[in-house]
């Protein structure tokens, strides 16, 4: 007899509804789980193409931590290129002294 069968043939002998919600919840979070799993497949297939696997092989040695550390350096160089920019523009769009017509 199979697993499922013997799964089924337990389940027919249950007369308590609140056992069933747990059998119920029971399958129910190994689909989930199992549907995680294949996403955590999907992401893992994905973190060595294009662009990302120059970054993948410096990342492949760094533990949780030091991800987050890796994390935090790249949106912190992200901050200071856009404020650089923005600087940048703002000297740009401010007119010169000599530019400004002084009226007396």
């Amino acid at each position: 007899m199979s697993s499922l069968s013997e799964f089924q043939e337990l389940v027919n002998g249950i007369t308590d509804e609140e056992l069933l919600d747990v059998a119920e919840g029971l399958l129910r979070d190994m689909v989930e789980i199992e549907n995680m799993k294949e996403r955590i497949r999907e992401m893992e297939d994905k973190l060595s193409e294009g662009k990302r696997a120059s970054f993948w092989f410096f990342t492949l040695g760094l533990d949780p931590e030091q991800v987050d550390l890796a994390t935090n350096t790249v949106i912190g160089r992200k901050r200071f290129l856009k404020d650089q920019m923005e600087r940048k523009k703002l000297a740009e769009e401010e007119p010169l002294a000599e530019d400004i017509e002084v009226v007396t």
